[in-house]
């Protein structure tokens, strides 16, 4: 906005103000959705929705408030709870992760694909049976490699997790320490947590490959996300009757008390994300629902009807709406996306 209009406006406003036009250069700053501009003699602060500009006039000051439309980065084709279908054509699918770019990547049986906002398919590579995925710094899928036994024995092991490139380039940095490697999660202190729904274990792994275990305490881990502030992992529990979202509390980047935050019933809870308000979204594939849930834990169905839904993630990139949700289906062939109304909490990477 020019010096002139905003001059007319508060002469309006109260009749008649006095310039000193022997005043330097100011700045004008502006944090918002209005870009900065340098305009000669006077000085501009616009902050949010409220804004307030003081223009020097000798010996007083005059303030003048306006409100401003903030502008959504929501689109605007989908309701709240919406359900809309994406994609179809899959034979199952399970991780989903964005690259924040202009794809999405979603795992199939042993394919990772990737699909553009069109929906348009490329497959990035042929991998052994995948399940959760999440991204590095660096733009590379980390695929967790369920194995082939799905077993809880020592000898049946033969989970694994890989990086894959953009160009389909695959290394393996864990083999055959983790027995059903399931849904991965990047750090707040720059490792990797991932997590087995058949055995009570969460282990940790560095960018490098080395493994160990971090936590014992949770029965049936499946999805996992961290709290807005770090301070907190919550973790869906799937073969509980009480269907539970467990809070575990962090130490010095270890685990420490383990509680059971809410209990959402019997619906097999699997994939969990967070908005950018916190509350956590949790999966509950056999139920065909999502439940939405609060710090405190208490908690309300956000949708139902849904077929054995598996894995979710905000939108992000080009083409992507950033305030829906876009989710799998274990035994369906559709990839869901529901409006949410709000962006997604950013993930570490």
């Amino acid at each position: 906005m020019s010096k002139s209009v905003l001059m007319i406006f508060a002469m309006s406003i109260i009749l008649l103000v006095t310039i000193n036009t022997g005043c330097s250069s100011d700045d004008n700053t502006v944090d918002g959705d209005i870009d900065s501009t340098e305009d000669g003699d006077d000085e501009s602060v616009i902050d949010g929705d409220t804004d307030e500009e003081t223009m020097p006039d000798g010996d007083e000051e005059v303030e003048i408030e306006q409100e401003l439309d903030v502008v959504s980065a929501c689109h605007t084709d989908i309701e709240v709870g919406e359900v809309q279908v994406f994609l179809s054509g899959l034979s199952g699918s399970e991780g989903i992760a964005f690259d924040g770019i202009d794809k999405m990547y979603i795992t199939s049986g042993t394919k990772l694909l990737k699909y553009s906002a069109d929906a348009s398919e490329n497959l990035v590579a042929d991998v052994p049976k995948s399940i959760g995925m999440a991204f590095d710094s660096d733009g590379n899928a980390m695929l967790c490699g369920w194995g082939e036994s799905d077993g809880t024995e020592e000898a049946d092991r033969d989970g694994s997790v890989l990086k894959v490139t953009p160009a389909g380039e695959i290394t393996t940095l864990s083999e055959n320490v983790i027995a059903n490697s399931n849904f991965i999660s990047r750090t707040p202190w720059d490792t990797w947590l991932i997590s087995d729904d058949m055995i009570p274990e969460i282990w940790e792994m560095t960018d490098t490959g080395e493994t160990s275990l971090w936590c014992e305490d949770v029965i049936s881990p499946n999805g996992m996300v961290f709290s807005q502030d770090g301070t907190k992992l919550y973790v869906a529990g799937t073969f509980e009757d009480d269907g539970p979202l467990y809070e575990i509390t962090i130490a010095e980047n270890k685990a420490g008390e383990t509680k059971k935050l809410a209990t959402l019933g019997d619906g097999w809870n699997d994939g969990v994300f967070m908005d950018a308000d916190g509350f956590v979204y949790v999966i509950a594939n056999k139920a065909g629902k999502i439940f939405k849930v609060a710090e405190d834990g208490t908690f309300e169905l956000f949708v139902e009807k849904l077929f054995f839904p598996a894995s979710g993630a905000f939108g992000a990139g080009e083409g992507f709406d950033p305030c829906s949700i876009y989710v799998t289906s274990l035994l369906g062939d559709e990839v869901y996306r529901i409006g949410a109304g709000v962006e997604g909490h950013p993930l570490y990477k």
